[in-house]
């Protein structure tokens, strides 16, 4: 089953493939593991915890994550989908 990442608006939004919503939360308030990425799993936690393994989200496989085109991700291009959507507060 595929699950779908993407950015609406101000929050991260994660789907499965029949269009349940699985998480829906603010993009100032997540963040992601890396030795889980380089694992090949996404597991993202809130960000505002001052303990990133207890207050962990869903983890889901990276080879069955897409993105908002449908396009499936990298460890790459999930990186470039954290760095460019997640953990930004304006000012």
């Amino acid at each position: 089953m595929n699950v779908k990442i993407e950015r609406i608006g101000d929050s991260i939004q994660i789907t499965n493939s029949i269009g349940d919503v699985l998480l829906c939360q603010n993009i100032n308030d997540v963040w992601y593991s890396e030795q889980s990425l380089k694992r090949g799993v996404i597991q993202l936690y809130d960000s505002n915890s001052f303990r990133s393994d207890v207050a962990n989200y869903n983890s889901y496989f990276l080879s069955e994550a897409v993105n908002e085109n449908d396009v499936e991700f990298t460890e790459e291009t999930f990186r470039d989908f954290v760095f460019n959507n997640l953990g930004y507060t304006s000012c």
